[in-house]
């Protein structure tokens, strides 16, 4: 038997055909039809403008629970815009900072970084994109070069998915 939990701003309803081919279990928002979740396929058919899909426990507005088994619906992160950009514009800052400090001098040390992310907003994909090259004389302690460049990268990333989310 399922059994279904679902946040307050959500209905969810379960759905199954007389010949027992398609199981489904549907939700909506206050704004209308969110999508519904396939349960013969597996699948999260997204009928919304955001990126819903299937996510941790902790983030989910859909609990499905069949025995031992659970699915988890709930907004992708990639479709969450922050809300506090400052945050994000201060650890890109935080970590170029960080990059500046490290002491340099001799041999050439590379490191390319470039991370992306798709982004899903009804039912279209977009890519947000963050290359990063830098190009270091002899550095005092790679780790932390690395660790600075790679959130430095993952800053911009989370910036560029903000302006195609907004």
């Amino acid at each position: 038997m399922i059994e279904l939990e679902f946040d307050e701003d959500f209905v969810a309803r379960e759905w199954l055909s007389k010949d027992g081919a398609k199981h489904n279990i549907y939700v909506k928002d206050a704004d209308g039809e969110v999508g519904w979740l396939d349960l013969k396929a597996g699948k999260f058919v997204n009928k919304s403008n955001k990126n819903y899909g299937f996510v941790s426990e902790e983030s989910a507005i859909l609990k499905v629970h069949n025995g031992d088994k659970s699915l988890f619906v709930g907004l992708v992160d990639d479709d969450r815009v922050s809300e506090e950009k400052e945050d994000t514009r201060a650890r890109l800052l935080d970590s170029i900072n960080r990059f500046t400090s490290i002491k340099s001098e001799g041999t050439t040390f590379e490191l390319n970084l470039g991370p992306s992310r798709e982004i899903r907003r009804g039912g279209k994909s977009s890519w947000a994109k963050a290359n990063l090259s830098i190009k270091v004389e002899n550095p005092e302690d790679i780790e932390a070069l690395y660790d600075a460049v790679s959130d430095m990268a993952s800053a911009m990333l989370d910036l560029e998915t903000e302006k195609l989310l907004s």
